[in-house]
């Protein structure tokens, strides 16, 4: 049984982000051959990471030689009866096999290239979307780069649509960029977390001490400024931030002007696997986001028992987030300061809070068993 993989993006940023999930492209260890084809070209990823990603001894790592199909705008232009022709030209040169089954992150350019090579050997493709986009997102929270690039592929995600027999979705919120005709297709499959004993004070006694975690990219729409205001006027609060970001000089220069260097700290990318043993040590994972997603760092925090501190809008809304037991704030510095008090004087009940927690998690993952 051989599996083809088709990325549009660096796996080498995968490793810096800590990212690398064992057997990712081999949950099930059905597959004996995995091959991985990247549309772009990047630095090739060590064979260790490789094995760890696809759990099998036998894979490949190639790229298309096709300038015309890789690192460049043009790719995107191409009128679509010259793709195939292209293609054609690649799977002889770099000797691709007939795949049992063809897996794809995205469903822009990528998914249009997996859709084509999926009806070339006539075989099943399945497509993973992970994040959602409406206009609000877009227009607010996208750069210039992320902007134009998701114009471009606009061209190809009803076509991959098209050519896709599953398209798994990490939650729900993202069926609504499926369209109607394609939504039978949909599967929707959580992120794979790891769940671990948890030890956390169970008891609402007042904590002398706050720790809280942030994990995750920094980036406009999950701006830590707020959260770092509210930190100012507070004693015996601390703030770590695993994660990275263009947003990182906007926060060190926020931490700079309050004077925050030993009680807020800058971590950058650690290893998934490091993170989830640390993360068990905070009072509470406190986070701002503006997308409307489901992150796979807050189903850690909640399946660790740790609280979440987050904005209410626009996670509040989500299908997901109403069946846990938050800590909810508006956008303003005062109301983050406000809980962040409210936990420190011990008015949560803690115990009900991880308890309530841990059984929703363990409800959601036994649905991708189904």
């Amino acid at each position: 049984m051989n599996k083809l993989v088709v990325l549009d993006q660096k796996l080498i940023d995968w490793v810096t982000k800590g990212e690398v999930k064992k057997n990712y492209f081999n949950p099930d260890k059905f597959y004996k051959e995995i091959t991985i084809l990247a549309l772009v070209k990047s630095k090739k990823p060590s064979k260790s990471i490789l094995k760890k990603l696809c759990g099998t001894r036998s894979f490949r790592y190639i790229e298309f030689n096709s300038k015309f199909l890789t690192n460049n705008f043009l790719k995107y232009l191409i009128p679509f009866y010259l793709y195939k022709l292209l293609i054609l030209k690649e799977l002889k040169s770099l000797r691709i096999c007939k795949p049992k089954i063809i897996f794809c992150i995205g469903d822009g350019y990528s998914g249009y290239i997996s859709g084509v090579i999926s009806e070339i050997f006539n075989c099943r493709l399945v497509i993973s979307l992970h994040s959602f986009t409406n206009f609000t997102v877009f227009l607010k929270y996208f750069s210039f780069k992320e902007k134009i690039i998701y114009l471009m592929n606009l061209r190809f995600k009803r076509k991959s649509h098209e050519f896709a027999h599953q398209i798994n979705i990490v939650y729900k919120k993202i069926e609504e960029n499926v369209g109607d005709e394609f939504k039978k297709k949909i599967k929707l499959i959580y992120n794979k977390i790891i769940l671990k004993k948890k030890n956390i004070n169970e008891t609402n006694i007042n904590l002398r001490k706050i720790n809280l975690v942030f994990v995750g990219r920094l980036i406009k729409g999950k701006s830590l400024l707020n959260i770092i205001k509210a930190l100012h006027n507070l004693e015996n609060v601390t703030l770590t931030v695993f994660g990275d970001g263009p947003e990182r000089l906007k926060i060190q220069k926020q931490i700079d002007i309050y004077k925050l260097h030993k009680r807020v700290f800058l971590r950058g990318f650690i290893n998934n696997e490091i993170l989830i043993s640390k993360i068990q040590s905070y009072h509470a994972f406190i986070a701002f986001h503006k997308f409307y997603e489901f992150p796979k760092t807050i189903m850690e925090a909640l399946s660790n028992g740790i609280p979440v501190i987050l904005n209410s809008q626009p996670s509040k809304s989500l299908y997901e987030f109403k069946k846990f037991k938050i800590i909810w704030t508006s956008d303003k510095v005062e109301s983050y300061r406000q809980e962040i008090i409210n936990l420190k004087k011990g008015k949560y009940n803690l115990k009900l809070i991880k308890k309530n927690n841990e059984n929703k998690i363990k409800n959601l993952l036994n649905m991708n068993d189904d």
